[in-house]
């Protein structure tokens, strides 16, 4: 969830205020610019992973002048975007929801993927798969091939049926079958699997000095005392037409962490690796030929970089 409170920053000497850019859409005429500079009091928008993101505008209203405004009529279509000029964060689409308040308006809108759970359809897609059925439903509902992000999914199914469901429980349904994710942003539908190696989008600073900081408080939900001692998953693979049903649990699941493992290491260390064809090799040579009256041979250590030919003694 992320909550928008500009405040004026400092630029080359001179403060630069926040600005606010609204574009009203109403239903059969073109889009118009309206200034709401003067009007808007705050202004929250909640990105969620899960549901439909939520923008709140609070609009003064001291002179009741807004409730005759047909701006704020249910259904319009809103393209925010705020931040300080050179650097303004990107235009959101919104549909007006609920309008509340007196002096104050409240101005609540849902993302426009909230007209994809409007209506609960009844059919059936023949022969295709997964990627291309959300491919279709998300060309029927505006979102062309520029704005759509959708991963291919390998295998063609014979039918794939869409019984009383929106068309946005329909894409899910088919994502969580899949392992992907499926959202709507402001740059379009997104079906694919999680993408864990991409690069953050924003960095959030925390107890930093509050002129550079941009997170106020931090508040975590954490019941370290819930651990599951068993989990049970019961599904269909559609492929090979057998079911699922799988139990793990913290004994029998195998995962690398610590385990009291014993090695024994050698505390000497280790000759280098060119010393092997350069160590000393011991060479047994006679001094004197052979004889009962000869002295006695003497072992002789020579360096050596090749086998001696000479035999053993």
């Amino acid at each position: 969830m992320l909550r928008n409170r500009e405040t004026p920053r400092l630029v080359d000497g001179s403060i630069e205020d926040p600005v606010i850019f609204v574009t009203v859409v109403p239903e059969g005429h073109a889009a118009r610019r309206v200034d709401l500079s003067d009007k808007v009091l705050s202004l929250v928008y909640e990105d969620s992973e899960h549901k439909a993101d939520r923008l709140v505008l609070s609009v003064d209203n001291w002179d009741l002048a807004n409730f005759d405004d047909p701006v704020w009529k249910k259904g319009n279509l809103l393209e925010v975007s705020w931040g300080y000029p050179g650097d303004m964060a990107p235009t959101r689409q919104v549909v007006i929801q609920k309008v509340t308040g007196f002096q104050t308006l409240a101005i609540e809108g849902h993302a426009t993927s909230v007209l994809m759970n409007k209506v609960a359809r009844c059919r059936t897609f023949e022969h295709m798969s997964r990627a291309d059925v959300v491919r279709k439903i998300a060309q029927e509902n505006g979102y062309g091939a520029t704005r759509q992000d959708i991963e291919d999914t390998g295998h063609v199914l014979p039918v794939i049926t869409q019984a009383r469901m929106t068309d946005a429980q329909l894409i899910r349904r088919l994502a969580r079958r899949e392992g992907f994710e499926f959202y709507v942003d402001f740059d379009g539908l997104h079906f694919h699997k999680r993408r864990l190696g991409q690069r953050p989008s924003r960095v959030l600073r925390w107890f930093t000095p509050p002129e550079v900081g941009e997170i106020l408080a931090i508040h975590i939900d954490n019941d370290v005392t819930a651990k599951p001692g068993a989990v049970s998953v019961r599904g269909r693979d559609p492929i090979r037409k057998k079911d699922i049903d799988e139990r793990g649990s913290n004994a029998r699941t195998q995962r690398d962490s610590l385990a009291p493992v014993i090695e024994i290491v050698d505390p000497r260390p280790a000759p280098p690796a060119s010393s092997a064809a350069t160590s000393p090799r011991t060479s047994v040579r006679p001094l004197t030929r052979a004889t009962p009256s000869a002295k006695p041979m003497r072992a002789t250590a020579r360096p050596s970089t090749r086998p001696s030919s000479s035999p053993p003694p």
